[in-house]
């Protein structure tokens, strides 16, 4: 057994998609509550379990897709390092853990964590053929992590955070659609493997996906505005404005090197990767944290 392979398997660099637990959290200034904190720590620890037992679970089922595929022939399942059975072995051992660690913090987990996994089964067989429907689930992905985030720790939930996860990772979803798109229009073929997209579908998925992201921008304003001075979080809230013109830059960014085809089919590895995204993230943070706790003078 190639345990490199498994572990290539679970995809580990998209653990970090599970940090949107604990975002609920940091949103509600109580990151620093260690039983809370810890509480988010293992909720977002019973994700990455149940977000690696689907990859395992989707790539023992479209191993002939991916096999045609010009990338994701690479996957441990399709180049024949991996064996279906094996694959599909490691998916039920992961998910029966999850499901055990998430009946143990709390049912309201449970439930997610179930409904996470029944979306991804419907997403795999269904809805991922369907155009627009399999973005919105995508989207849908992320959301669940915030909702669980909340009900984990019993933050109040926070519809300034959803509406702006939404439209942010709505966009998101329609990147990597349209760099899928993009490859696909470089090979000179008409449709994508395994989907209903089309090379004649590009600018729409383009215009759809940016304006998503700048509408992303346009609630963070807002709350800004009208409620960033509502719970008294902030010493100095006028620093948020900050991040409007940050996110604004990375968004525009990754799409102009979509357009490109300079974009990774995953916009997660490639923030993970780039080196301008990383150095935007951390500005972020640093405006988040003086903003909380005050311009030093």
């Amino acid at each position: 057994m190639n345990l490199k392979a498994l572990v290539r398997l679970c995809r580990p660099h998209q653990w970090v998609k599970n940090l949107l637990v604990i975002l609920p959290l940091a949103a509600a200034h109580q990151i620093n509550d260690i039983p809370l904190l810890l509480r988010a720590l293992l909720t977002c620890a019973v994700f990455c379990l149940t977000a690696s037992s689907v990859y395992a679970f989707n790539d023992a089922l479209d191993v002939e897709s991916d096999r045609l595929h010009a990338d994701k022939r690479k996957r441990p399942v399709a180049s024949g390092e991996v064996s279906e059975h094996q694959a599909l072995g490691l998916a039920f051992l992961l998910a029966g853990v999850s499901v055990s660690v998430a009946a143990v913090l709390s049912y309201r987990v449970l439930l997610c964590v179930g409904g996470y996994l029944l979306l991804n089964l419907l997403y795999t067989r269904v809805l991922k053929r369907m155009v627009l429907l399999d973005v919105i689930c995508l989207t849908g992905f992320y959301l669940i992590r915030i909702l669980t985030g909340h009900l984990a720790t019993d933050v109040p939930f926070s519809p300034w955070l959803t509406a702006f996860a939404l439209f942010l990772f709505f966009s998101l979803a329609l990147m990597k659609r349209s760099s899928e798109l993009v490859a696909l229009a470089a090979r000179g073929e008409l449709v994508t493997s395994g989907r209903k997209y089309r090379s004649v579908d590009l600018q729409c998925v383009n215009q759809f996906g940016a304006s998503s992201g700048t509408t992303s921008v346009l609630v963070l304003a807002l709350y800004i505005d009208r409620g960033s001075q509502k719970w008294g979080h902030y010493q100095d809230p006028w620093l948020l404005w900050l991040l409007c013109p940050l996110v604004l830059y990375w968004l525009g960014r990754a799409w102009i090197l979509t357009a490109r085809g300079e974009m990774n089919s995953d916009p997660v590895l490639f923030a993970l990767l780039d080196r301008a995204s990383q150095v935007t993230a951390a500005l972020a943070i640093c405006i988040f944290i003086f903003a909380s706790v005050g311009v030093p003078v």
